[in-house]
């Protein structure tokens, strides 16, 4: 099963939406290692490009559960990213 939404062209977000995450979180301050920029710091795993659809099993991401299955079997200090992404079981769709 894929599922995706149609959002207009003109929808625009609320500026209130984060409000309430903002407030949570106004007097924290990020970690000295990762004042960096994100693309040094961080690592998106994601099912599909934008231009791609995901796919779903009995109601489940078929990527998540690859994903928690590959994390339930080896724990994740001896993966790599890139073997993260060699050992996942083929997606099929």
């Amino acid at each position: 099963m894929t599922r995706g939404a149609e959002i207009d062209e003109f929808y625009r977000l609320p500026d209130s939406l984060d409000h309430e995450v903002i407030q949570l979180t106004r007097a924290m301050r990020p970690a000295n290692n990762f004042l960096r920029g994100a693309l040094d710091t961080h690592v998106l795993l994601a099912a599909c490009s934008d231009s791609e659809l995901a796919r779903e099993s009995q109601g489940r991401g078929q990527f998540t559960t690859a994903l928690l299955s590959l994390l339930g079997s080896t724990p994740p200090e001896e993966l790599t990213y890139s073997e993260v992404m060699e050992r996942l079981k083929d997606i099929k769709g």
